[in-house]
C-alpha cells in the first residue's frame, strides 16, 4: 500500500472496518508502528489516517497513552441513536428539493462470502448516502461522527444475526435508491429501528 492520498484513504477504510467489526464495549489501543508494518508504509501516512478517524470520533488520542478506540457504554446507545436522528432531522430541514442517488446505487446483491463484511459495506454506503446530501461542512462532520458510532452498534448487533442484519441494511439501501427527494432519503435513514443492543452480549 502506498503512502499517497489513495493509500491513506485505503488505510482509513480498512481501519474503519476493523474498528466497527470489533466489540464496541471493549477498548482497543492502536500502535502506529504496528499499523505502519501492517500496511507497509511509514508512520506519517498512518498518522494522517488516524487524524481522519479522530475527526470521525472513531479514535481518540491521549497524552501518555496514545491512540485508542474508545469503548462505548451499552446504556448510552439510545442517546447515540437520538443524536444521530437529531442530526438527520436537521439535515432534512436544509436539504435541497431533489437529489441524485449516491454513485454506488442502485443496490446489487452483495457478493462477499463473509456476511459481516457485507453488512459493513452496506452500512458504510448508507452513511455515505446521507453525508452526500448534506451541504454544510459542519453538519457533515457532525453526521459522520454520530453515524459511525451507530455503525459500531449495528455491527455488534450483526454478529448475533448476520443474515437478518444484512437484509435490514439492504432493505434500507433499496428504499434509498428508489427515492429522488433528499429530505425523504434522510427521513428513511432516521426512521430505521434501533439496534438490539442486548445482542452484543450474546
Amino acid at each position: 500500500m502506498n503512502g499517497g492520498p489513495g493509500g491513506v484513504e485505503a488505510m482509513v477504510e480498512a481501519m474503519r472496518r476493523m474498528i466497527c467489526s470489533g466489540d464496541p464495549t471493549e477498548a482497543m489501543l492502536l500502535h502506529e508502528t504496528t499499523l505502519a508494518a501492517r500496511f507497509g508504509v511509514s508512520r506519517t501516512p498512518v498518522r494522517q489516517a488516524l487524524q481522519r478517524l479522530a475527526y470521525e470520533r472513531l479514535v481518540e488520542t491521549r497524552t501518555g497513552i496514545g491512540t485508542s478506540v474508545a469503548p462505548l457504554e451499552a446504556d448510552q446507545a439510545p442517546a447515540h441513536l437520538a443524536l444521530l436522528r437529531g442530526v438527520l432531522r436537521l439535515a432534512t430541514e436544509l436539504a435541497t428539493a431533489t437529489a441524485d442517488p449516491p454513485a454506488d446505487l442502485p443496490v446489487a446483491a452483495p457478493t462477499e462470502r463473509d456476511p459481516l463484511s457485507a453488512v459493513f459495506d452496506q452500512r458504510a454506503a448508507i452513511l455515505r448516502a446521507a453525508g452526500a446530501l448534506m451541504v454544510d461542512p459542519i453538519l457533515q462532520e457532525s453526521h459522520a461522527a454520530a453515524h459511525w458510532r451507530m455503525v459500531r452498534w449495528r455491527m455488534a448487533e450483526a454478529r448475533a444475526e448476520p443474515g437478518a442484519a444484512l437484509e435490514a441494511a439492504l432493505t434500507l439501501r433499496r428504499a434509498i435508491a428508489a427515492e429522488r427527494d433528499a429530505a425523504a432519503i434522510l427521513r428513511l435513514i432516521a426512521a430505521e429501528p434501533a439496534p438490539q443492543i442486548g445482542a452484543t452480549r450474546r
